[in-house]
């Protein structure tokens, strides 16, 4: 009872929960939305484990963001 009871604060401004020492949960209006949602979170700790073998993170900059965004 205790791990659903401490997500109802956040339940309407989230999706997608790392939970301390119980895992992920992703949550969606079906399950394949949730399972989706759960595919993508894996997918960018992926990315984040390799960016981090290859050097660390690195934000783009304002104007990067919007050369992609033109792209």
């Amino acid at each position: 009872r205790e791990v659903p009871e401490s997500l109802r604060p956040y339940i309407d401004g989230g999706n997608t929960f790392l939970l301390a020492n119980h895992g992920v949960l992703t949550m969606g209006e079906t399950l394949e939305q949730a399972a989706h949602r759960m595919e993508t979170l894996e997918l960018f700790a992926k990315v984040i484990v390799i960016a981090r073998l290859l050097g660390g993170e690195r934000l783009l900059s304002d104007e990067e963001l919007k050369k992609l965004g033109d792209a």
